[in-house]
C-alpha cells in the first residue's frame, strides 16, 4: 500500500509517499492527468505547465528534477518502507491552488513484485 500526505507552504507542495508494504512497488508513476473537480471543471494537460514552475522526486537514492512538466512521471521502484519526497515549486499565477484541488489532480500508478 502507498501512503500519501500532501502539505503546502506559500510556494510549493509537498507530496510525500512511502510504501508501507512488504513488497516492491514496481515502475511508479505520478499521473497528471484530467480529472473533474467540484466544479465540474477539467484541467488540460496543458495546465500544468502553467501552474508547475519545477517538479523535484528526492529518494534516498538520489533526485530527478524537471523544469519541463509532463502528465507521466516516472518515480522508479520503491522498495518496502521506502519513501520519496516530491516538491511542487508553484509559479506565481498559482499559489492560491490548495492541497484539495492537487490531490484530485494527481494519482499514482505502480506494479507489485
Amino acid at each position: 500500500m502507498l501512503i500519501t500526505t500532501v502539505n503546502k507552504n506559500k510556494f510549493e507542495f509537498t507530496v510525500n509517499i512511502t510504501n508501507n508494504s512488504n513488497t516492491t512497488l514496481m515502475d511508479l508513476k505520478l499521473l497528471m492527468d484530467y480529472k473533474k473537480t467540484e466544479t465540474s471543471m477539467i484541467y488540460p494537460t496543458d495546465i500544468f505547465q502553467d501552474m508547475i514552475e519545477k517538479l523535484t522526486i528526492q529518494r534516498e537514492r538520489g533526485h530527478l528534477s524537471y523544469e519541463s512538466i509532463c502528465t507521466d512521471v516516472p518515480i522508479g521502484n520503491l522498495h518496502p518502507d521506502e519513501s520519496a519526497t516530491i516538491l511542487f515549486k508553484l509559479k506565481k499565477s498559482s499559489l492560491d491552488m490548495t492541497t484539495d484541488a492537487l490531490e484530485k489532480l494527481i494519482t499514482f500508478k505502480f506494479a507489485q513484485d
